[in-house]
């Protein structure tokens, strides 16, 4: 076919966004891909505010005018030309139970580190910065981003977020610490979490 389009496997494209796609592919124009917007559930529950939407990507494009932006975790897609928004929604099942929360969120966490450490290879974590930034995204997502608005999912996901903050910036200590006294590294990409699962 000429279009491609990206969808995960938690991911359920609405009737609506199917119908869009049908039109919108028949006749593009100049029109080289479109991004999709996705809402994300979690626990649930539909979650709209925290700054988890609405959550646009960049999900069909014509095959030959897409590049991916690799990453370890959350990589994505660019379109060489034009693109519009259409205005139909992916549903996102993110997360089902705080369980897979937190399971995702230590290999995501691994992962970020090599993005983290990509950017600013000479970081340091000190104490303040371990204590401060969970609550610094607490009320980033809270307060800021109106996370308040979905209830006590809100609230949870906030305190989540918060952790997530904390265990990455404690991975980041951990990986510099081994690298500076020469003791083997954790892991921090796709590859080698691979390995391990692997092995156990």
């Amino acid at each position: 076919g000429t279009w491609i389009m990206i969808v995960d496997a938690d991911e359920v494209v609405t009737a609506g966004l199917a119908a869009e796609i049908r039109a919108a592919i028949s006749d593009p124009g100049d029109i080289e891909g479109y991004e999709i917007c996705r809402r994300p559930w979690a626990f649930g529950k539909p979650i709209e505010h925290g700054g988890w939407y609405p959550d646009y990507q960049v999900r069909l494009f014509r095959k030959e005018k897409y590049r991916v932006n690799h990453a370890e975790v959350h990589g994505g897609f660019r379109v060489e030309g034009k693109t519009r928004r259409l205005s139909g929604i992916v549903e996102h099942y993110t997360y089902d139970t705080v369980y897979d929360y937190l399971a995702r969120m230590n290999e995501y966490t691994s992962l970020e580190v090599s993005g983290k450490l990509a950017s600013r290879p000479n970081q340091s974590v000190s104490r303040g910065k371990l204590l401060l930034s969970p609550v610094s995204h607490f009320w980033q997502m809270y307060v800021v981003r109106k996370g308040y608005r979905d209830g006590f999912h809100g609230f949870i996901l906030a305190l989540l977020d918060a952790t997530y903050a904390l265990a990455l910036y404690s991975k980041v200590w951990e990986y510099r610490s081994a690298l500076q006294a020469g003791r083997a590294l954790p892991p921090i990409t796709n590859a080698q979490l691979n390995l391990i699962k692997r092995i156990s």
